[in-house]
């Protein structure tokens, strides 16, 4: 993935607005891209170090330095590296440099002896020993297999790449997204769910309104949690359109500014897994209760505060009785409490919350409440602690009963 080095932008009246490439711009940015490929297939079989020095005579070249250094860092993700040494290197940098020590101390000491005295010990050739020698360092590894891209497509992930590296320095996002279809809405917010971003979403006209935090905005180590939102940015071009905002620290300078974008209409992947559901639902379905578990389809809308998404419906099959658990894991007390708002003002249907005690919040929080409960764990959830919550909160709430 990209970062904000290999960022082609300008900053214009408090907002950063990226530089597309067109015409003879553009077409000097695929000559240089054609370049770079035919440079890695080139490489094929040779060290690391060989390549880079290639690739650092060709850049001087490029027509925008920034942008060859985004083109190769896209390159050095999917090109491939191996290191297959005859000898493994540490024994036999070991070897050698034993055999040294003595020969100094014995005042006769000569490298190509020393070498060709380990290659006989080893049976090998002394060619091999010098080869095998620092063959584990970075730079000595071999390139196995080069991109495939073609220079169109290069240059494409790199414009696309360019809004994920924005996002990385994101105080706060927030999406306006229109999809064709209740069960597309789902699929995004499971997304948002997956990488374990932390977000609002309230109903807008058209489609739903996503405020979601940004790395800048949460901690002071933001490398993981920016990763997760820019990685979002794939399943929000699977939407008919949206329109993206965020406010940026940009910089050394950290200097506060605004970044629009827009976008959609893109076929992409479907729902990603959350673990922890699938687990739960694995363990569940094998107590052979009453209930039966099944991945939530509802988007339960709570007027004036936001929707709720939940992960896992829960339906009582003696009574009938429906009740939603929604998985907050480890997100922050923030969201937690966001919940406990949702729920004093009125659920449309049951939920239960499941939280880590990592977020240091009581169950009793909601134990007054009829529609709503807290499930505070462990580790990891526990199928039958959920059960027991269940049952708990089916009989507060009153449902079922003849």
């Amino acid at each position: 993935m990209l970062s904000a080095e290999h960022v082609l932008a300008r900053r214009r009246q408090g907002k950063l607005v990226l530089t597309r490439p067109t015409g003879l711009a553009l077409q000097r940015l695929e000559q240089d891209a054609e370049l770079l490929l035919r440079c890695y297939l080139e490489h094929r079989g040779q060290p690391r170090d060989k390549l880079r020095q290639a690739l650092r005579e060709l850049g001087a070249g490029a027509s925008s330095l920034r942008a060859w250094s985004g083109l190769v860092k896209l390159c050095e993700d999917a090109a491939h590296y191996q290191t297959e040494p005859l000898l493994e290197p540490v024994d036999l940098r070991r070897a050698v440099f034993s055999r040294a020590s003595a020969a100094r101390r014995a005042g006769s000491y000569e490298r190509a002896a020393i070498l060709e005295a380990t290659a006989q010990a080893h049976g090998v050739s002394l060619e091999q020993v010098e080869a095998a020698l620092f063959a584990d360092l970075h730079g000595a590894e071999v390139l196995r297999s080069a991109p495939s891209f073609s220079a169109t497509e290069l240059v494409g992930a790199w414009q696309a790449g360019q809004v994920q590296a924005v996002l990385l320095r994101a105080v706060r996002v927030t999406v306006l997204v229109e999809c064709a279809s209740p069960e597309a809405y789902r699929a995004l917010f499971a997304k948002l769910k997956f990488r374990r971003l932390l977000y609002r979403i309230q109903p807008a006209e058209p489609g739903y309104l996503l405020e979601i935090d940004g790395p800048f905005g949460l901690f002071e180590s933001v490398t993981k949690y920016g990763l997760a939102l820019a990685l979002l940015l794939p399943a929000l071009e699977g939407c008919q359109r949206y329109r993206l905002s965020a406010e940026l620290r940009w910089g050394k300078a950290r200097e506060t500014l605004e970044f629009q974008h827009e976008g959609g209409g893109a076929e992409v992947e479907g729902a990603l897994e959350v673990e922890e559901r699938r687990r739960l639902l694995e363990e569940f379905g094998a107590l052979g209760s009453a209930w039966t578990a099944t991945r939530s389809e509802a988007l339960l809308q709570v007027p004036g505060l936001g929707v709720i998404v939940p992960d896992l419906c829960f339906l009582h099959r003696p009574t009938g009785a429906r009740l939603h658990l929604e998985l907050l894991g480890y997100w922050s007390r923030e969201a937690v409490w966001r919940r406990v708002d949702y729920a004093t003002a009125g659920l449309p249907e049951p939920v239960l919350f499941a939280l880590s005690r990592r977020l240091r919040v009581s169950e009793q929080v909601l134990e007054d409440e009829q529609h709503a409960a807290l499930y505070v764990y462990k580790g990891v959830p526990s199928a039958r602690a959920v059960l027991e919550k269940l049952e708990a909160l089916r009989s507060r709430a009153g449902l079922g009963r003849g």
